[in-house]
């Protein structure tokens, strides 16, 4: 019976940190989306365009995204250039 209850307990744990994890990527997905605004820079209206993408090993590709008007920068893990 307590081998049981350990069994569950564990299994609770790894259940919580797989649910921080997703979160935190789900999280990181609308942020990018809120800052890519649909390609238009909220701030100065500009243009979002890629210049350049760098492949991380094990983790997929890094997008590097710069506002044509302003050449702000930020970097997402989501190519949001695609045809959805």
């Amino acid at each position: 019976m307590d081998d049981l209850k350990a069994m569950l307990k564990l299994l609770l744990i790894i259940g919580v940190i797989f649910g921080i994890f997703f979160c935190g990527l789900y999280i990181e997905k609308c942020e990018d989306e809120k800052i890519w605004n649909g390609g238009i820079h909220a701030e100065c209206g500009g243009n979002w365009k890629v210049f350049s993408a760098t492949h991380v090993r094990n983790q997929g590709t890094l997008y590097h995204y710069k506002c044509e008007k302003c050449e702000e920068i930020f970097e997402s893990q989501y190519n949001h250039n695609r045809k959805k």
